[in-house]
């Protein structure tokens, strides 16, 4: 009998990314809202991308293929790093390390007045590159991008809570840390929640983010005991 699938989940309400460590050594990081469902069997590792994005580090063992089946698609690795994101709308692999091979879903038998489509085959993804399959037709002929390291860093910025601020208010960059920070941030008077923020900046890293307010904007942070934090503008 195979052995009871295990459910690893990063609720919506997650602080950030999570990550967790398999038996076979293998890690998975989850984005906020993943979930992922794994099962060790004898002869193969296979995981289930139930919702969401999560990136897999996989211990090599070639005795055991590590699959992890989303949307009807087998994503095959033996030891390799790569991620995956599903939305309603499509399902992305994106490879950062070694090689790995995506299955598309079995053929369904078409009718018999119908003439059989063409099939579609596996692709082998090497380090940098992805495909992307709408989920709609996960059937649909695939095409394998190239990414530049850029595009890598930026397609897997949530993995290290990094996000790219271009002119955003400080209204909605003080929304992504609230989420992921015990200590919230307040705005302390009328208008300074539109003030624009610009950068890299790590959600995970309150400190450096009221710095850098300090710095470039002359905006002030009070502390209100551990849970609290008000901003003002410089006097």
């Amino acid at each position: 009998t195979s052995p009871v699938p295990v459910r690893l989940a990063a609720g919506d309400s997650a602080q950030s990314s999570e990550r967790h460590a398999l038996e076979d050594g293998s890690v998975v990081v989850l984005n906020r809202g993943a979930q992922v469902a794994v099962r060790f069997e004898p002869k193969r590792r296979v995981l289930d991308l139930v919702s969401g994005e999560a990136y897999f580090q996989v211990a090599e063992d070639t005795s055991r293929p590590f699959v992890v089946r989303v949307g009807g698609v087998a994503v095959t690795a033996v030891g390799t790093e790569f991620n995956i994101s599903m939305t309603a709308e499509r399902l992305e692999v994106l490879v950062t390390k070694g090689r790995v091979r995506v299955d598309p879903p079995p053929a369904a038998s078409p009718a018999p007045s119908a003439a059989p489509a063409p099939a579609l085959l596996e692709r082998t993804l090497d380090a940098g590159q992805g495909v992307v399959v709408p989920t709609a037709a996960p059937a649909a002929s695939w095409v394998v991008e190239t990414y530049t390291p850029q595009v890598v860093e930026q397609k897997l910025a949530w993995k290290y809570d990094l996000v790219d601020f271009r002119a955003a208010p400080l209204s909605d960059v003080i929304l992504e840390f609230n989420r992921r920070n015990h200590t919230q941030l307040v705005i302390g008077e009328e208008g300074l929640g539109h003030e624009p923020i610009t950068g890299k900046i790590r959600l995970g890293n309150l400190d450096s983010f009221l710095e850098l307010l300090d710095v470039t904007h002359h905006i002030r942070a009070e502390r209100h005991g551990t849970s609290k934090i008000v901003l003002r503008r410089a006097p």
